[in-house]
């Protein structure tokens, strides 16, 4: 529709500017004259007609970087934001050195989510001039160098982006610095950024107490490791046992078995000693007695010394000694590392290896067809903790929360999707029928006026806002405007005749 009125603008406008070339002196004075009453079009509020003004001023100058930018700057107002980053790319190619404009051009690409056009530029502008570039396109540019895996420029990123110091990073920020911190085995400080998620309500909590839990694995911190399972059982009930640190658990169960074993060894020394002191204390008495007869019975000292000899309680002190070393370099060992207990653990890990991410979402989608929606719920987490950023498994997720009636939790992992994939119009229409009957109606009300905002060519999104307007606010002037927008946007959808019979009945 915007073309065809494009058309007939630039049919009404082509005299008109035919008109003002020919009144002209110079070409520079035409192209002038043309710029002016295209931006006098625009302060009149005819944008269709200034872009018209403009697209016949560009056959005319087709290079010219100033015309190119204001047709970009145009169809930006408009919302068409391809050709926005298609006229403001032009226009940057030809003026590279115009600092503006290569900031313009960006935010074009990243509106029209060509992710590695804008990359690009951001890269380019910071290599341009460094400060120039605020906190958020720091942390825009730290996602851009961690989804290219260039780990350390990416952390170097983050880093800019926040200030520790003033104010707490958001849970998703903490999590992305931790992980690379952890990559460049960096472990306190992957802790001490993890943590900061760790202990947040947020969905991403998750992954940065599997992020923590793998650091104290790794560490052998068995005390922190059960800490940070706590925490897990707690925040996710499920989320665990659903994922690939699943063992974790058994793992812990063998550290403790040692340690009772270890207890058991040290205790049952200390009784060996105190036992061998005993008997030590009563053979040195019986020695004493013996010695006291010597002096009485000289002749027969040589043959009673012998017979007291042959008991020399200094054999059941050696071994008692040996018997407590031993039990003190068991304790010393650190734990999993007894020979035993490591045997067993390596015996069983092959067994344990995790099924891969495309096969839990398949075992995901086959519960969910089998109305065992508890276990599909299980699988999807556990693809979570392997794939977090995948709003398709949030999504899914989200559908087998729905399906079992856990409406809050299917709320919140709807809104997840939505977060990771804005422009995903499926993933909110999901969320939309979720938080309909988890929130109030002036709530529910609110987020279909912002979902409108983002999708206004949607018919569905639009009949629903028809509705929310008639029978939430009574708003019946706006409630018929969109039961019209939606019968033109969908003008054969089937539910055609209630948005007719609604703007009959609200007229």
């Amino acid at each position: 529709m915007l073309k065809a009125n494009t058309k007939k603008v630039i049919f009404i406008l082509i005299p008109l500017i035919l008109a003002i070339f020919a009144g002209c002196s110079g070409p520079e004075e035409k192209r002038a004259n043309s710029l002016n009453q295209a931006a006098q079009l625009r302060t009149s509020g005819d944008e269709t007609a200034a872009l018209a003004t403009l697209e016949i001023l560009a056959q005319a100058y087709p290079n010219d970087p100033e015309i190119l930018q204001r047709i970009g700057d145009i169809h930006h107002a408009l919302g068409n934001t391809p050709e926005a980053a298609f006229y403001l790319s032009a226009a940057y190619a030809q003026a590279p050195s115009d600092l503006e404009l290569l900031f313009q051009t960006y935010r074009a690409q990243e509106n029209a989510n060509l992710s590695a056009a804008a990359y690009e530029l951001l890269e380019a502008l910071v290599a341009v001039d460094p400060d120039a570039i605020n906190a958020e396109l720091w942390l825009r540019l730290g996602e851009f160098r961690a989804q290219a895996q260039l780990t350390q420029p990416a952390l170097d990123a983050y880093l800019k982006s926040v200030d520790p110091e003033n104010s707490t990073p958001s849970a998703e920020t903490a999590v992305a610095i931790g992980t690379l911190f952890k990559q460049l085995d960096n472990l306190p400080q992957a802790e001490r950024w993890l943590n900061i998620a760790a202990n947040s309500d947020d969905p991403n909590a998750l992954p940065a107490l599997f992020g923590i839990l793998e650091i104290h694995l790794r560490k052998k911190n068995w005390t922190a490791a059960e800490t940070a399972i706590t925490q897990l059982d707690k925040q996710f009930p499920g989320a665990l046992d659903a994922s690939e640190w699943a063992n974790a658990r058994g793992e812990l169960e063998r550290w403790r078995s040692a340690q009772v074993a270890l207890q058991a060894e040290l205790t049952k020394s200390n009784a060996a000693k105190e036992a061998a002191a005993k008997e030590a204390a009563a053979k040195e008495a019986v020695a004493k007695e013996a010695a006291a007869k010597l002096v009485a019975d000289t002749s027969a000292a040589v043959t009673d010394l012998t017979i007291i000899d042959a008991g020399d309680p200094s054999t059941g002190k050696a071994q008692v000694i040996a018997d407590m070393e031993r039990a003190e370099a068991m304790a010393n060992t650190p734990a999993l590392e007894v020979e035993p207990a490591e045997a067993a653990l390596e015996a069983i890990r092959p067994a344990l290896a995790p099924r891969s991410l495309e096969q839990l979402l398949a075992d995901a989608e086959s519960e969910s067809m089998e109305h065992d929606y508890k276990q599909a719920i299980q699988l999807y987490w556990q693809a979570l903790g392997r794939a977090n950023a995948r709003a398709d498994i949030w999504n899914q997720l989200s559908l087998a929360y729905r399906l079992d009636g856990q409406a809050k939790n299917a709320e919140t992992t709807a809104l997840e999707a939505t977060r990771l994939a804005p422009q995903e119009i499926g993933y909110t229409l999901d969320y939309l029928r979720v938080i309909q009957r988890t929130k109030k109606p002036e709530d529910f009300l609110a987020e279909l006026e912002t979902a409108y905002v983002r999708f206004p060519r949607s018919p569905e999104i639009a009949l629903s806002l028809a509705r929310g307007y008639e029978r939430i606010s009574g708003n019946n002037s706006s409630a018929i405007v969109l039961y019209e927008d939606f019968i033109q946007l969908a003008p054969n959808h089937r539910l055609r005749n209630e948005a007719e019979a609604s703007i009959t009945r609200l007229r």
